[in-house]
């Protein structure tokens, strides 16, 4: 009888034992994380905003109050009530990387009217926080444009237009208070600076700011005349790893392949790489599939504009309007189209997880989204 109340308070003692270690595993769990503010870091060192298009809305775009510690990021193409939902169900996700900006034309309300305000909605109740990065990571050398242009072959690749930063360039940003009119604030910033230099007018809360984007050689000329104007001034440094790229930041990429191949070739190859089964080809006049290729145009996304007037033997991107197709055919110009998003996931899980995790180590968790895909399939 003795050995048999020995036995069960050991069996009791066993599980009370597995119970403690399951709580003081969970407990060591959730003291995991980074702050939120070295997260952001994190990704800015990735891709820095200052190389992002002025017209684009990158970075922090939602901050929730409680989300403090940064446990489990979630990246995703695109930022949809699938996706929103998807990561209120994982556990410990408080951070999304999305790709395209969930916040991008402004919005006048947040109601659930509408899809979009949902998403964003449900992110602050859920305590997520939202960034993205998206022309900035298309512009950064390893980013997506050089992601894209890695599965075609062995060659050399350079932007089609190179950012200023990446021209050895440093950005000043000036607060000039008291103007209102954008005119007046342009004819002020053009007397005072050399008309070469590429300047930035946008509206701020006190005045307008001036972002200018000079030469290196300038910076301690504007900087002269700004301080003896009484202008407030805002550096903001050009990341050192810039000048350390292996493929300078800029627009869209040029590929010059070392050994051309043909069109159906490279079209095996982009189906590989981007992990689709179809694509759509505009073959220019008097080319075919066995038409050799030598030099690649290539713009994740949406890139007509970026690779009108390129001088290529193929054009490579997601999307293309009719008359820019037509356009490209008729100067002796291939193109490959496979969808929007196709040409810019796969960048997701081949770099950007890696160098998030090179950069914030283990305490942070990061994974993929499952629901995540282009919109458009073939039937």
């Amino acid at each position: 009888m003795l050995s048999r109340i020995t036995l069960k308070r050991f069996s009791l003692y066993k599980r009370c034992f597995k119970v403690v270690s399951y709580l003081r595993r969970q407990q060591e769990m959730s003291q995991l994380g980074v702050p939120l503010p070295e997260v952001v870091k994190a990704l800015e060192r990735i891709a820095p905003l200052q190389l992002a298009e002025s017209w684009d809305n990158v970075g922090l775009l939602v901050e929730p109050t409680k989300c403090q510690t940064v446990k489990k990021i979630l990246l995703t193409n695109d930022l949809t009530e699938e996706v929103i939902d998807e990561a209120i169900k994982i556990r410990d996700v408080n951070f999304i990387v999305a790709y395209h900006p969930p916040i991008f034309t402004p919005f006048k309300h947040l109601t659930t009217g509408h899809s979009k305000e949902r998403v964003i909605i449900k992110s602050i109740e859920a305590g997520i926080a939202v960034y993205s990065p998206h022309t900035a990571a298309d512009a950064v050398s390893r980013g997506v444009n050089d992601w894209l242009a890695s599965g075609l072959g062995d060659g050399t690749v350079e932007p089609i237009k190179c950012s200023p930063l990446s021209k050895g360039t440093d950005k000043v940003s000036l607060l000039l208070k008291g103007f209102k009119d954008k005119k007046k604030v342009a004819a002020y910033v053009s007397d005072l600076f050399h008309k070469d230099i590429e300047s930035e007018i946008c509206q701020g809360d006190d005045g307008s700011v001036v972002k200018l984007a000079c030469p290196k050689e300038h910076l301690t000329g504007i900087l002269e005349v700004a301080m003896s104007t009484g202008l407030q001034l805002e550096m903001c440094a050009t990341p050192s790893e810039l000048s350390n790229a292996t493929v300078k930041p800029g627009v869209g990429r040029l590929l010059k392949l070392t050994e051309p191949v043909s069109l159906s070739d490279v079209v095996e190859r982009v189906k590989c790489h981007l992990k689709i089964n179809h694509v759509r080809v505009a073959l220019a006049s008097s080319k075919d599939l066995s038409s050799p290729i030598k030099t690649v145009g290539l713009c994740a996304g949406s890139g007509g504009s970026v690779l009108s007037g390129v001088k290529a033997d193929l054009y490579l991107t997601g999307e293309m309007s009719h008359h820019a197709v037509l356009e490209a055919t008729s100067n002796g110009i291939c193109v490959i189209l496979c969808e929007h998003s196709n040409t810019e996931r796969g960048y997701l899980g081949a770099v950007l997880k890696g160098s998030l995790t090179s950069e914030l180590g283990s305490s942070v968790d990061v994974v993929i989204s499952a629901t995540d895909k282009d919109p458009l399939t073939v039937v």
